[in-house]
């Protein structure tokens, strides 16, 4: 595989994410329980496979290259990304979302 089609696969995988996300927020605004769960079960799809390549595959390669302290705040941001999802996860799965719920802010 190219570098190339390498960089594009990588920033179609982010945007397919980034989008997912996107739609996911309209979903709770909007309290569609059903789109909710299909776009939970589509984040999981997409970021598990990625986030596993990533901290498996890429990130040890990039050690020395960009340093150990900024490559473990990359795993950071992907166990902040994971502890996000079972937040949702958990409200989503709440007999009513309220406005507080819909509102409430990432970290």
């Amino acid at each position: 595989m190219s570098i190339e089609t390498f960089a594009r696969t990588f920033r179609d995988e982010h945007r397919l994410v980034r989008d997912t996300l996107l739609d996911l927020i309209h979903a709770f605004q909007d309290r569609d329980r059903e789109r909710i769960q299909d776009l939970m079960n589509k984040t999981a799809e997409y970021t598990g496979p990625h986030f596993r390549y990533e901290e498996e595959a890429l990130y040890p390669g990039l050690v020395g290259l960009y340093g150990e302290s900024y490559i473990e705040s990359l795993l950071e941001d992907h166990d902040g990304a994971i502890a996000s999802a079972r937040r949702l996860v958990e409200l989503a799965g709440q007999p009513e979302l309220t406005d507080a719920d819909v509102q409430e802010p990432s970290d």
